[in-house]
């Protein structure tokens, strides 16, 4: 009975992490969309390649945070 108990205290804490793992790539994913949307409004293509720039750059950083937070 303790060791079933032990396990499921496991589980839980490992489904706890994932969880938030996944809401973190969830608010990630959320940001993207919305520097994309920022991004397509823009007129000229200058003005549109000077903002995917700066969103590769930020998403690249993003990305380093969030390989840090798995670490």
């Amino acid at each position: 009975m303790a060791k079933e108990m032990d396990q499921l205290k496991q589980d839980k804490a490992k489904l706890n992490e994932r969880v938030s793992e996944l809401e973190a790539l969830n608010e990630e994913l959320d940001k993207k969309q919305k520097v994309q949307t920022i991004a397509n409004s823009l007129e000229s293509p200058e003005e549109r390649t000077s903002a995917k720039l700066k969103i590769n750059e930020l998403v690249r950083e993003i990305d380093r945070c969030v390989a840090l937070i798995n670490k």
